[in-house]
């Protein structure tokens, strides 16, 4: 029984020991696989959504790789628009309201977000006294492309930009 009892501590040693080695092998930098180092390698930053670019704007639609397009315009994101905005996508959306372009003179982008063309499209600009001035634009637009709309009111001369809420979109097709 003495033998069997100094076998044992031996091989549980020699197991235990071989255990430490294996285990400090793993976590030795030059004995790295090459998974290992290829998981090392990889480049994050190249790997870009729209968290760093203000967010999503899924007003503008998808971009031409099916992307969404942030809201500073970053175009690189690996976000899908489908998988992003489908729930908030509607038919006809504004995507850009220009700055003042001087004496009041504005220009409103707007987008056709369906796979077909729209007709009978107008652009409303709203006032703060309720009335509303309409926008010089295309009477139709195609689908998933942008169109421009212009318009000047005198009495915003002075002011620096509208909003999207400013506007309205009227479609009777």
């Amino acid at each position: 029984m003495k033998i069997n009892k100094e076998i044992r501590t031996s091989v549980t040693f020699v197991a235990i020991f071989a255990l430490i080695i294996f285990f400090r092998g793993l976590n030795d930098p030059s004995k790295k696989t090459e998974i290992q180092n290829s998981r090392a390698s990889l480049n994050i930053q190249a790997i870009s959504s729209c968290s760093a670019h203000e967010g999503v704007d899924c007003r503008r639609g998808s971009d031409s790789d099916g992307s969404v397009i942030c809201k500073d315009g970053y175009t690189e994101s690996i976000q899908m628009y489908i998988a992003e905005c489908k729930r908030d996508v509607k038919p006809l959306s504004v995507v850009s309201v220009s700055h003042n372009l001087g004496g009041g003179k504005f220009a409103v982008m707007l987008r056709n977000n369906t796979n077909e063309q729209k007709k009978n499209v107008s652009v409303f600009y709203k006032k703060a006294n309720g009335d509303k001035v309409q926008l010089k634009g295309p009477d139709k637009l195609d689908s998933k492309k942008p169109s421009v709309y212009k318009f000047q009111d005198k009495d915003l001369k002075n002011s620096k930009r509208l909003r999207f809420s400013d506007f309205e979109i009227v479609n009777n097709s």
